[in-house]
């Protein structure tokens, strides 16, 4: 679930796979803002009509994006850039207290 922080145009994504392991864990949370312009590789919470994910971004110049997790059991995801509703690169990571 994203929620938007309430002073800035950031959105919480809470992180529940380990998908983008050793970096963001379960129970982590990316701070994503939507404003922002993404370069390739980075960390991104990226809208598909599936839902959130947190992955990294690669523009393959032909419309389409490379979304790679860093966890390398999951696999590449191609998608369409239309069909990406939002690429909001990660800007801060909040991991549980201890």
């Amino acid at each position: 679930m994203a929620d938007r922080h309430p002073t800035t145009s950031c959105a919480k994504l809470d992180i529940t796979d380990d998908a983008m392991a050793p970096d963001y864990l379960p129970g982590h949370a990316a701070l994503c803002d939507p404003l922002a312009m993404f370069t390739n590789g980075a960390a991104c919470c990226v809208e598909l009509p599936e839902g959130r994910i947190l992955r990294r971004v690669y523009d393959l110049g032909d419309g389409r994006l490379k979304l790679t997790a860093d966890n390398p059991k999951y696999e590449t995801i191609i998608v369409t850039r239309a069909s990406a509703r939002s690429i909001a690169p990660a800007v801060w990571k909040m991991a549980p207290a201890c």
